[in-house]
């Protein structure tokens, strides 16, 4: 499977692409090991969550998610950002970061996932 034991951490605060994602990276062989709906969840995940890759929507509920994806980068862990929006003030930390753009497709998605896991995993 492309996704063969690659462990995800999801932050999403919309539960149908919650569901959505992790059922897709569950079929291609991802391990979801936490989830996270809100800004106030993700940050407690992010100091304890052990995981080849986050995945993190950007505005959960009017909060932006880079406090939490600052530890995760500090903890060494990647992060790849979720967003609806095109135009976005962006950490200058994270203008480097990979980016999808909802709505996106599952096949990139996996593929997104794949080359960060790689890349974190040599």
């Amino acid at each position: 499977m492309l996704l063969d034991g690659v462990r995800v951490f999801l932050v999403e605060d919309e539960s149908l692409l919650l569901m959505l994602a992790e059922a897709t990276l569950e079929s291609f062989g991802a391990v979801i090991v936490a989830t996270a709906s809100s800004l106030g969840e993700a940050l407690v995940e992010a100091e304890r969550v052990s995981a080849d890759v986050a995945i993190l929507d950007i505005n959960l509920r009017g909060e932006m998610s880079y406090p939490a994806a600052e530890i995760l980068a500090r903890r060494g862990m990647p992060v790849v950002f979720v967003t609806g929006y095109a135009n976005l003030a962006v950490p200058a930390a994270f203008r480097s970061a990979l980016w999808l753009t909802k709505p996106y497709d599952e096949n990139r998605l996996v593929e997104v996932i794949r080359a960060v896991a790689t890349t974190a995993r040599t």
